[in-house]
Order: structure tokens, then C-alpha cells, then sequence
């Protein structure tokens, strides 16, 4: 016995919202992901810093009392937390007693005197000659910064971690995601591919061409390279495809054959529908771990500047193949040049 018309609509509701209740899921797990990778590099820095300086203070130590040349050997040893704390104590008492023996701190400063006024000598010289000689290296300085790209600020939590979702206009960015800098195929110099990055756009539907569909835009391994897909909210088809490009050229030909004539060109532009061209964006994709590593992607400079805030920065809202008011605005222009024909 078939199922009745109230039934099927029930269980499609149904379905609707355990799929969205999944991505939810999937895009918190994401999010999760991210902060345990930043916070185990924090705990790196800070324990490799914390080795430096102790370090540091020990030679410092070493070096305004003879007395402690001894305890420097020790201290390398697991327990240096122990042996240094006290030591910092002693440091006062072992400078004023220059007189218990005049020879050792009277010789120990006359020699690097010299060489301390070497160094300045010729420190002096080359700046004279570059002065001279590097007329061109004001003009160098406007250029670089003139190629700054100018960010608003973003909202923040309290530990100055951006907050997600992170909403830019139609452009929603759920999550970051991993970067891998050891393989190529994740980078190239415009942009970087990290694995687990989400991102939602608001765009036109293919199935209903008078609606708006909200569109998930996700990278994921795919084993080469990173594979890039765009699924809609209203349909169980995903598009997907190696090139963020091909894959959105995929869905511009979809609305066209929606509405039986070519409204849009069908040259994709994913970076710009994913958001990865965006410049906030590129600057929190940058300040992830790993970037710096990325050899072929070339590095940009951003300045966050207070005047400046998320509106403002939307740099996609004449472009057709990306914006939903752009798309309508030209569909109501070609349908206006028909009735006039």
C-alpha cells in the first residue's frame, strides 16, 4: 500500500532537518578540530621559549658571577625549573663584591670594549655609504605599502580568537580547516586549499529559479589534491570537482538550463564563491598554522583598520555568477531587452 501525500511530506521534513542537524555537527566537529590543533603549537612555543630563556639567564649569570660557572653544567638536566628560581635571588648580592677580587671583573670588561668600538665604527661606515648609494629605497617602502589591503576588524572571543560562524553578507565561513603545507596540490600562489574549510553562500536556485537556496561549499583530501563540492540545501545532488573553477562553472550551467536560455556565462569563479579570495578571509587562512611553510603561495600584506567594517569589504556584489541581487538585476535587464524586440 502506497504512502499518502501527508505522510511523504512529513518524513520529508523530517529528513530536511536531521541533514541540517548533521551539518551542525559537522561544521562544531570542524571548529573543535581547529582549536586543538592551534592550542598544542601554542604549548610548543611557549615550552620551546621557556627553554630558551632559562637558558639565557643562566649564561647571563654565569657571566656577572664567577661563582655560579659552576652550576651551569646541572641546570641543563630536567629539573632546571628548580635550580634556576633561586638563582635569581643571588644575582644582586654578586654584583656590588667587584672588590673581593679587583683583577677578574677589571679584565673581564676592558676586553670586549674594543671590539664593541669596532663594530660601531663600522656600523657607522656602511650606513653613510647606503645613505648615499640606496637613493631608491623610500620609493621601494610607498609601493610596499601602498600594496597593503586594507581588513576591518572582526569580532573576536575573549582569548582574541575569531568567532565562527563569520557571516559576510551572503558569505557565511563555518570553518577554516587544516592547512597542509607539505603537499603542493593544497596551495598555489594566489590562494591556499585547507582541508575541512565550510564556507555557505546565498544564491538562486536551480529548482526553483524565483527562490534563493543556501549552498555549502566544503574542501575536502581528495588523495592528489584537495576536491572542492557544492551542494544545495533544496537538491541531493553534489557537485564536485578538483578545480574550485569547474566546480562552480558546473552550477552556473545548472541555473542556465533551469531557465532555458543562457542567462549568466558559465565561467566559473570559485575562489570568490567559496570565499577563499576573500580578503578577510585570506588574512585568518594566513594566520593559521602551517602558512608560512606553503613554498609556491605568495605572501600578502593586510592592515585592519577600525574605519573599515564587513559591509564595506563585500567586493562581489556586481558579479552575477556570485551575488543573488546582481543575477536578478540582470535577468530583469534581458527580459526587459526581449518584450522590447
Amino acid at each position: 500500500m502506497a504512502p499518502d501525500q501527508g505522510s511523504r511530506e512529513y518524513y520529508f521534513r523530517k529528513w530536511k532537518k536531521m541533514k541540517k542537524d548533521i551539518k551542525d555537527t559537522i561544521f562544531v566537529n570542524a571548529a573543535i578540530c581547529d582549536e586543538v590543533v592551534r592550542i598544542e603549537e601554542k604549548v610548543l612555543q611557549v615550552k620551546e621559549e621557556r627553554r630558551f630563556l632559562l637558558h639565557k639567564l643562566l649564561q647571563f649569570q654565569s657571566m656577572t658571577d664567577p661563582a655560579l660557572a659552576n652550576v651551569k653544567m646541572p641546570v641543563t638536566t630536567t629539573t632546571t625549573t628548580t635550580t634556576t628560581y633561586p638563582t635569581i635571588l643571588k644575582v644582586p648580592t654578586a654584583v656590588p663584591t667587584p672588590q673581593q677580587a679587583p683583577a677578574e671583573p677589571s679584565a673581564a670588561p676592558a676586553v670586549p670594549a674594543k671590539p664593541k668600538v669596532k663594530k660601531k665604527l663600522t656600523e657607522r661606515k656602511k650606513t653613510v655609504t647606503e645613505l648615499l648609494e640606496e637613493k631608491s629605497k623610500p620609493k621601494k617602502a610607498k609601493t610596499q605599502a601602498s600594496s597593503k589591503k586594507i581588513v576591518p576588524p572582526i569580532p573576536l572571543d575573549p582569548l582574541g580568537r575569531p568567532v565562527f560562524p563569520l557571516s559576510i553578507g551572503d558569505l557565511t565561513i563555518h570553518s577554516l580547516g587544516e592547512i597542509v603545507p607539505d603537499r603542493p596540490n593544497f596551495h598555489t600562489e594566489e590562494h591556499i586549499y585547507p582541508i575541512g574549510f565550510c564556507s555557505t553562500r546565498l544564491y538562486v536556485s536551480t529548482r526553483h529559479p524565483d527562490q534563493k537556496c543556501l549552498y555549502t561549499c566544503s574542501i575536502s583530501d581528495g588523495g592528489n589534491g584537495p576536491l572542492f563540492e557544492i551542494s544545495a540545501d533544496d537538491q541531493k545532488q553534489i557537485l564536485c570537482h578538483r578545480d574550485p573553477s569547474e566546480c562552480h562553472s558546473k552550477l552556473l550551467q545548472l541555473i542556465n538550463q533551469s531557465r532555458g536560455y543562457d542567462l549568466v556565462a558559465t565561467h566559473g569563479a570559485g575562489p570568490e564563491f567559496f570565499g577563499l579570495s576573500h580578503p578577510i578571509v585570506q588574512n585568518l587562512i594566513q594566520s593559521c598554522p602551517g602558512a608560512r611553510k606553503c613554498s609556491l603561495y605568495k605572501w600578502i600584506k593586510f592592515e585592519v583598520s577600525k574605519t573599515e567594517n564587513i559591509c564595506s569589504s563585500i567586493t562581489t556584489e556586481d558579479d552575477p555568477t556570485i551575488s543573488v541581487e546582481a543575477l536578478r538585476s540582470l535577468q530583469s535587464v534581458s527580459q526587459g531587452s526581449k518584450f522590447q524586440t
